[in-house]
Formats: C-alpha cells, sequence, structure tokens
C-alpha cells in the first residue's frame, strides 16, 4: 500500500465503542503508510472533538507495545491536522496551525 501512495484512517475512538479492533499504527508508520487520525462520527464516538481523539490515540497505541514514547504528540497533532488535509487533497491553506492562519468558515 505504501509504495502505492495509499493513505489510511484511523479511528481509534470509534473503533474501541463498536469493539473493532485497534490499527497498528506503530506498523503502518514503519512500512511508510501515510496515516490520518480521523473522528468518524459523533453515532460511533459520542464527540467530534479532535484534541479528545489525539489524547486517546497517544495512550491507546502506548498500552500494546508497553512504550510510552510509541506515539509522540507531534506525531498524532501532524497525522490530526496536515496528514488529514493532504489525504483530502486540501493541502493548499489546509492542515496547518499557523499563528495568523484564517479561522475555518
Amino acid at each position: 500500500m505504501a509504495e502505492h501512495g495509499a493513505a489510511v484512517f484511523t479511528c481509534p475512538q470509534s473503533n474501541a465503542k463498536l469493539a473493532a479492533g485497534r490499527a497498528p499504527l506503530a506498523a503502518m508508520l514503519r512500512r511508510g503508510l501515510w496515516v490520518a487520525l480521523g473522528a468518524d462520527s459523533a453515532a460511533s464516538n459520542n464527540s467530534l472533538d479532535l484534541f479528545w481523539e489525539i489524547d486517546f490515540a497517544a495512550k491507546l497505541h502506548k498500552v500494546n507495545p508497553s512504550d510510552p514514547t510509541a506515539t509522540p504528540a507531534r506525531h498524532l497533532l501532524r497525522m490530526a491536522t496536515w496528514c488529514v488535509a493532504a489525504t483530502l487533497g486540501l493541502v493548499e491553506g489546509h492542515g496547518a496551525l499557523n499563528p495568523g492562519s484564517p479561522r475555518p468558515t
């Protein structure tokens, strides 16, 4: 998948709520897959709060390898911003948290 430029969205809270399993995030990143972080829908995770999703993903993906450094905050923030924009083809003017950036309308 990585060599073909495929992108993968992971929605950890939705997967947990639906007992659908956990994405092998560390393995996907090691293999060079493009991974974006999403919230799926309010129906399957009770919220659309992306910061809560980042927090949950950070904790979830540290448990199985028992490694507190397994999911660095900078990687998760990038997965929730720039990777999402790039995956959707919205790189120009989207996906960045910069001082003075226009607020979405």
